[in-house]
């Protein structure tokens, strides 16, 4: 029915382009919570409240680590009032979310351009019916990127 390369979105009923290889880069902030002993902690890839359990990516299909890293530090410095410099790129694959077992259901990934990224993407957490599982599931966000990169301690990009 739809071409092989495309998903179809379970919750928006949408096709996107991401394939299971896709990455997903996520920014990594300064301080102890989200970097312990040199590593990356699963805060990481745990949603604030303020997020409604939808974690902020960029699409790998789209832009690289090291671009996203730099178009995230342009914009955040240009609204120097909205939040921290990115210090590095972590990143999982389209596949770690669908593979996640830890919630209702898998991950879901969408494509969700904003103003500031067109390559802007989310990995949908509501189907984690508590924190606790939350984060579990960001345990496993966490672990699968350091498998994808041990030679930089979960980093894809780090400057």
């Amino acid at each position: 029915m739809y071409p092989e390369h495309f998903t179809v979105n379970r919750l928006a009923n949408t096709l996107y382009s991401m394939t299971p290889e896709t990455q997903l880069y996520r920014q990594v902030f300064p301080g102890e919570r989200f970097i312990r002993n040199g590593k990356i902690s699963s805060q990481v890839f745990t949603p604030k409240p303020s997020d409604n359990n939808q974690l902020s990516v960029f699409d790998g299909d789209k832009i690289s680590a090291q671009e996203s890293f730099e178009s995230f530090n342009t914009v955040q410095q240009a609204n120097s009032t909205t939040g921290s410099l990115s210090i590095g790129v972590v990143a999982v694959k389209v596949a770690d979310c669908q593979a996640c077992t830890e919630c209702d259901r898998p991950l879901d990934v969408r494509e969700d351009p904003n103003n500031d990224f067109e390559e802007h993407a989310v990995i949908d957490f509501s189907s984690c019916p508590s924190k606790r599982k939350i984060r579990v599931a960001a345990r496993h966000l966490k672990y699968c990127a350091e498998q994808h990169y041990p030679d930089s301690a979960g980093f894809a990009y780090r400057p």
